[in-house]
């Protein structure tokens, strides 16, 4: 049985209530009055803020978005032409653009992934015409985790061979209000939890041949956010198709 932390009057619970009623799942509803900002819901979402799911094997899911894809990706694929979120990765991105705006985006990879993560921040830059930065995934643990805030946008490219340590970055952006989109061959179920998006290519071939098949999310996510704020990403903006140095 599934419980869910939830007010009255708060629109974000009211769409997960109907979301996993839509599911036919059995449901313990627990109001919860956040101003209160008891101690034991304060340890389940340190940001205080309702919807809070648990889960079956008791993880505590907080916010809408997250329990919405969630639900979708443990539940969505027998739910048939009821599915509440699209199925197709282009699809999910843009309905995932559509519901947010964000003023930061940062790219994170390591090993033979942070080369293309440099080029997946190139491209939605040159698209969007928006602030995105690279980092090594371990060093963003530092200094730069500073801007981590709701309206951050954060995007791990996730490999098989460092996918434990790079999970707990990932886990701590999200505690810290981060917005997190993860792109990996086959996510854990440690992070289900921790993301607003999840890309997930089930691919059985080695892991550098994911490499470029990893930038064709990050090119949909700006292209998306190009459209949303007027810009033609076929023409991006002061970039011309060759320089020519005199």
């Amino acid at each position: 049985m599934f419980t869910l932390f939830h007010h009255s009057f708060c629109p974000h619970s009211r769409f997960i209530r109907l979301a996993l009623g839509e599911h036919g799942l059995d449901l313990r509803l627990v109001e919860e009055r956040v101003w209160e900002r008891r101690e034991a819901f304060l340890a389940l979402n340190p940001a205080a803020t309702t919807p809070v799911l648990i889960a079956d094997d008791q993880s505590a899911i907080p916010g809408a978005a997250i329990i919405a894809e969630y639900l979708d990706e443990t539940r969505g694929a027998g739910m048939g032409d009821r599915r509440l979120l699209p199925a197709a990765m282009n699809e999910r991105i843009e309905s995932f653009v559509a519901k947010h705006t964000f003023a930061d985006y940062i790219y994170l990879a390591q090993g033979p992934f942070f080369p293309v993560v440099r080029e997946a921040a190139l491209k939605v830059t040159e698209m969007s015409c928006s602030y995105a930065q690279p980092y090594h995934t371990l060093e963003f643990r530092h200094g730069p985790k500073s801007i981590v805030a709701p309206e951050t946008c954060l995007t791990f490219f996730l490999s098989d061979a460092a996918m434990q340590a790079e999970s707990e970055v990932l886990v701590e952006m999200k505690q810290l209000g981060g917005t997190i989109v993860a792109i990996c061959n086959r996510a854990p179920d440690s992070i289900r939890s921790s993301v607003d998006l999840l890309i997930e290519f089930e691919a059985n071939v080695p892991e550098l041949a994911l490499m470029a098949p990893f930038l064709v999310p990050a090119q949909l996510l700006g292209f998306h956010t190009g459209v949303k704020k007027g810009f033609n990403p076929d023409e991006p903006k002061n970039l011309s198709r060759v320089v020519i140095l005199d």
